[in-house]
């Protein structure tokens, strides 16, 4: 799995496949395990032009795509482990031969649900041969 700092640099998705990402993630120290409490809403976001709409957004409840909490870390020792599972319904709407931003961010519940960057990326599309 990547370590997920700042930026976690760039990985592929590929139009009309499934494709899950697994992210081990740290404080902004890139060192400090962040730990995540249960009541807190994981976001995964995709776009193409800042301040504009995201492309997709990726929730702990939306569907087909969907984010899993593989573990929630414990302090000083274990990292938050996140599962992002893009699915072929929703990169099939994407764009081929871009380079979408990508964000991964946590609503933290117990700071009035603001939005706080676990990391950034860039998720490059690759076209696929039709099925």
């Amino acid at each position: 799995p990547m370590a997920a700092r700042e930026f976690i640099g760039s990985f592929r998705l590929y139009q009309d496949r499934d494709v899950a990402i697994m992210l081990d993630c740290y404080g902004p120290d890139g060192v400090t395990p962040l730990v995540l409490q249960s009541a807190d809403d994981v976001e995964a976001r995709l776009w193409l032009v800042d301040g504009g709409a995201a492309a997709l957004v990726v929730t702990e409840s939306s569907t087909p795509s969907v984010i899993v909490v593989d573990d929630h870390g414990t302090p000083n020792t274990t990292p938050a482990r996140i599962t992002v599972k893009f699915a072929a319904d929703d990169t099939d709407d994407l764009t081929a031969d871009a380079e979408y931003d990508f964000e991964l961010s946590v609503k933290d519940d117990s700071d009035s649900n603001k939005h706080k960057v676990i990391c950034r990326g860039t998720a490059i599309v690759e076209g696929s041969p039709s099925t």
